[in-house]
């Protein structure tokens, strides 16, 4: 018996309800799969190194990382020194998140006084201001890494940003603290952990790094108990104990490694009679200014000629 007319709708109409209903779901379900995978990468792909308070960077810096990824591809042939680091390494590029517009303590002259001292070899500078440890080592993996193969130097210069984050771990908060009191004890724990954050930067580099290559660490400089210019004590409860720790720890760590010469530049930066940080080499009790750079590339200079490279320029006034 056949249903009356318009009683039930045809096979046909039923089949395409239901398949315009199912490709309407798949399609949600799609685009909500969609967007989860999104979010796991952008978490996964901004913060590969969850222990890295901060490690999660902006556009900004996603961008001018991309540029340091293109400069280390054009120097895969190699370079006579690489220059690995933070805000104070990218200073010799006279930048800051790759932008000239730095403040111009932090920027102005230093290109100047870093090419008198390079300018008969082929550098490279790969360094981001506010990186850490984590993130050094994040940009090596991503490509950077390419530009070591054939290079005869490294020079490493990280870690003051990591003790940034440590000192804050402790006191809380993450700015630097105005107030700070770091006790001694927990001093010595900030030292340990920021020591093996550079060795593990420093095992990274090797990595990458042909035989007989060499890299030289430079140890941290002084800093001030906060970013206020006029905050130039020395020592300090907030970070003294840390440094020097930290350094001794380095020092002693790479004493027989041949392919690793450690640097420490801490006493060029003090006013050791006055008990403070001279403010004419670090403005913000932080990062150099160009006379300040023009001693600490002194200071790193014999360890270069050390390896045959052809150093010029002179950290005297």
């Amino acid at each position: 018996m056949r249903p009356a007319s318009g009683s039930a709708p045809p096979l046909r109409k039923m089949m395409a309800a239901a398949s315009r209903l199912v490709s309407l779901r798949c399609k949600r379900v799609l685009v909500v799969a969609t967007a989860c995978l999104l979010v796991v990468y952008m978490m996964h792909d901004s913060n590969p190194f969850p222990e890295c308070l901060g490690c999660v960077r902006d556009r900004k810096y996603r961008s001018f990382q991309s540029v340091l990824l293109q400069e280390a591809q054009g120097a895969a042939n190699g370079s006579d020194v690489v220059f690995v680091g933070d805000s104070i390494t990218e200073a010799f590029r006279g930048s800051s998140y790759g932008s000239h517009e730095c403040l111009e303590y932090r920027c102005a002259g230093i290109p100047e006084v870093f090419g008198h001292f390079f300018s008969r070899l082929k550098t490279l500078v790969l360094a981001i201001s506010g990186d850490q440890t984590a993130h050094v080592k994040w940009r090596l993996t991503a490509g950077e890494g390419v530009a070591l193969r054939k290079a005869r130097a490294v020079v490493l210069h990280i870690g003051t940003n990591d003790l940034s984050q440590l000192v804050s771990r402790t006191v809380g908060g993450w700015k630097d603290p105005r107030t700070p009191f770091v006790p001694h004890g927990e001093a010595l724990s900030i030292a340990d952990e920021l020591a093996a954050r550079v060795q593990s930067t420093v095992d990274t580099l090797k990595s990458y790094m042909a035989p007989g290559a060499r890299i030289i660490v430079v140890g941290l400089l002084p800093r001030g108990p906060s970013y206020q210019p006029s905050s130039f004590a020395w020592p300090n409860d907030v970070y003294t104990t840390a440094i020097l720790t930290a350094n001794k720890q380095l020092s002693l760590q790479y004493d027989e490694d041949d392919s690793v010469d450690f640097v420490s530049c801490v006493d060029v930066f003090l006013v050791v009679d006055d008990r403070k940080i001279n403010e004419g080499l670090m403005k913000d009790g932080l990062h150099p200014t160009d006379k300040g750079t023009k001693l600490l590339l002194g200071c790193i200079k014999p360890s270069l000629l050390q390896m045959g490279l052809n150093v010029s320029g002179d950290s005297g006034d």
